[in-house]
């Protein structure tokens, strides 16, 4: 039987990566990390008008309360959340009251 010289090359180190998802944005900040500066720390949140705000204005319009149509329009709780990164400003995340 012949035996042939065996090289063991030393590999890289072990690495374990474990990803259990991202963070759950809703209507406060979150601890993240940005993909595109990799800053570490809180999302910046801003309420943008978004579907539900706009479905209750013209609710309102289309029941006969014109004087009230904008009320929805600058109440926070039923405004989109965008969570943006405070270092290069790109967002991240986003939280829709009402998915269409």
């Amino acid at each position: 039987m012949q035996q042939y010289p065996t090289q063991v090359e030393p590999g890289p180190t072990q690495t374990t990566v474990t990803v259990v998802g991202g963070p759950q944005f809703g209507t406060l900040p979150v601890q993240f990390t940005c993909g595109g500066c990799g800053h570490q720390g809180q999302t910046y949140t801003s309420h943008k008008i978004g579907m539900a705000s706009i479905l209750c204005a013209l609710l309102l319009l289309l029941t006969g309360f014109w004087c009230c149509f904008w009320i929805p329009l600058v109440i926070d709780g039923l405004k989109d959340v965008e969570h943006t990164c405070p270092q290069c400003k790109r967002v991240v995340g986003s939280k829709a009251l009402l998915e269409v």
